[in-house]
């Protein structure tokens, strides 16, 4: 038996009012991972390109310090909202919370107590000197 639609049906009004508060909504949401992005696509190659010990490199090396462990959170946060079942969510969150928290004490140790987050990185792609 067919049975008619029990939701109402709106107005042409009520659906472009939805659709502009959906919008405003997504851009609200975004504009955090965008900043992180941002920060981090700017900071890389300034890393890149900058001399030993220099000051853009310890700008580049702050930069992402904090970036990269609020990019990789926001990201993972939107996956587990849209890929893991609402009773698991919880303690997924805290897995990441802590994964993030790791990643940024991590970093700010290599920053801090080594030579920097890009200078650690430039070291994957210097030769070593051959010994004779």
């Amino acid at each position: 038996m067919w049975r008619a639609s029990r939701r109402p049906t709106s107005s042409a009004t009520t659906r472009s009012q939805a659709r502009a508060a959906r919008r405003r909504c997504c851009r609200r949401r975004a504009a955090v991972p965008t900043a992180a992005s941002l920060h981090a696509a700017g900071a890389v190659p300034v890393a890149a390109l900058s001399s030993k010990d220099g000051f853009t490199q310890k700008l580049a090396d702050w930069t992402l310090a904090v970036a990269v462990p609020v990019h990789m959170h926001i990201t993972t946060n939107a996956l587990v909202t849209d890929y893991v079942p609402t009773r698991f969510r919880v303690p997924a969150r805290a897995a990441i919370l802590g994964a993030s928290l790791v990643t940024y004490l991590g970093i700010m140790k290599v920053n801090l107590a080594g030579p920097g987050l890009t200078e650690t990185v430039k070291r994957l792609w210097r030769k070593e000197p051959v010994e004779v």
